[in-house]
């Protein structure tokens, strides 16, 4: 896809996320987050993305440790997780994810608006090979990039 690349400015940027257990769920974000957006005029045409996982940030000392340690994330052997779009299309981007070690293609429907990519979406940890007795699987992820 032609285009040209235009960095994601962090302070028009945000990602989220939730995570559910039994009767109670819990927010976060990650603060370290990088990325580009590829541009045909305006038009979002693709987008690149990177989280430093240990930036995780909810609010909650301790819970922001125990996301970081072997049970989730698992930061010390897996301190990135990148996301890179292969297509953007009637409003499905299609991209490689890779999180916890390991790449899978996901499509999620996503929202452009000029020079921006917003997303609000669910994936699954266990596909990432996480699991861990009393959380859900599912995590909602919601975020918007601009250039």
């Amino acid at each position: 896809t032609a285009g040209i690349s235009a960095p994601i400015d962090p302070a028009k940027s945000s990602f989220t996320f939730t995570g559910y257990g039994p009767g109670k769920s819990h927010d976060g974000t990650f603060t370290d987050l990088s990325g580009e957006l590829l541009l045909d005029g305006e038009t979002v045409v693709g987008a690149r993305g990177k989280i430093d996982a240990t930036s995780v940030s909810t609010g909650i000392d301790r819970l922001n440790g125990h996301l970081q340690s072997a049970d989730f994330f698992d930061v010390a052997q897996y301190p990135e997780i990148t996301m890179e779009s292969t297509s953007i299309k009637d409003g499905t981007l299609t991209g490689r994810l890779t999180f916890h070690g390991v790449t899978k293609e996901i499509s999620f429907p996503v929202t452009t608006a000029p020079r921006s990519l917003s997303a609000d979406t669910v994936i699954s940890m266990k596909e990432f090979g996480i699991e861990y007795t009393g959380v859900n699987d599912e995590v909602r992820i919601q975020f918007s990039l601009s250039a």
